[in-house]
């Protein structure tokens, strides 16, 4: 009698290999999709916390512009005529806001004597002990804000933010937000006398004392976090509504973007 063999055929274990081929390449889909899906969603995160931090940063300093320990100083006192230098234009007599290179450039007067900067450091010292007086010309604070492109434009997402505190001697821009793919500001302008509250113009170029200040920033993330080969809306509106910059379609690379805007009117005007 002949016995018979136990084991797998071949058509058996053919069978098998078919349904673990399609099992690890559906297991391997799934971890792709996933991280896919993770690298997509930290993008985004990202550049919201950049953009939430980037407002916040600027609105803050733009709020302080005018500044004066004594509200009652006439501004044209407190803030003179001052030249202009590499970074920032000229400041007119009572003028607190000023365009610079990529940016802009604002002064205020010191709450109190050594107080910290954008960069983190200490402001000029001065005697603070009485509340209602004014500090020296000297010490007030000038700040200068610029955009500082990535030093390679294939990557976009490598731009800063940037702050100097310009009356500090040998004080260096240091980087404030990350992630910047492109910015734009534009001021709103009025009438030289500075008992006029009116805006009657916006743009980069106008005529008269600054009284707003509007600025957009880009931000963006690595490359390749959105579907090859798909648009971006958020880009699309920079490149048509802000501003046209052919290095943005050269080196976009399916790139995630997000927008943060802001108008802010320098209340230290109003009386």
């Amino acid at each position: 009698m002949t016995s018979r063999q136990n084991g797998l055929s071949l058509i058996e274990l053919m069978v098998a290999l078919l349904l673990s081929t399609f099992l690890i390449l559906a297991v391997t889909q799934i971890f792709l999709d996933n991280r896919t899906h993770h690298s997509f969603q930290s993008s985004q995160v990202s550049n919201l916390e950049n953009a939430r931090f980037a407002e916040l940063l600027l609105n803050g300093y733009l709020k302080r512009a005018g500044y004066r320990r004594t509200p009652d100083t006439l501004i044209e006192t407190a803030f003179p005529r001052r030249a202009a230098d590499a970074n920032c234009a000229e400041f007119a007599r009572g003028q607190v806001v000023t365009t610079a290179p990529q940016g802009f450039c604002i002064r205020y007067q010191p709450m109190t004597s050594g107080e910290l900067d954008c960069t983190g450091s200490a402001a000029a010292v001065f005697d603070d002990s009485e509340v209602f007086t004014n500090p020296p010309l000297d010490k007030l604070v000038i700040l200068a804000f610029r955009y500082a492109p990535p030093a390679d434009a294939t990557q976009l997402h490598q731009g800063t933010l940037q702050c100097r505190n310009i009356m500090i001697a040998g004080s260096e821009f240091i980087d404030l937000v990350s992630n910047v793919a492109d910015f734009s500001v534009d001021f709103g302008y009025g009438p030289n006398d500075v008992m006029d509250k009116r805006i009657t113009s916006y743009g980069t170029n106008g005529t008269g004392i600054i009284r707003a200040v509007r600025y957009s920033v880009l931000l963006a993330s690595e490359p390749n976090r959105r579907i090859p080969g798909s648009n971006s809306p958020v880009l699309t509106r920079w490149l048509d509504e802000i501003n046209n910059a052919a290095r943005l379609t050269t080196n976009d690379r399916n790139r995630l973007y997000q927008i943060t805007q802001s108008t802010q009117t320098l209340r230290n005007y109003m009386p």
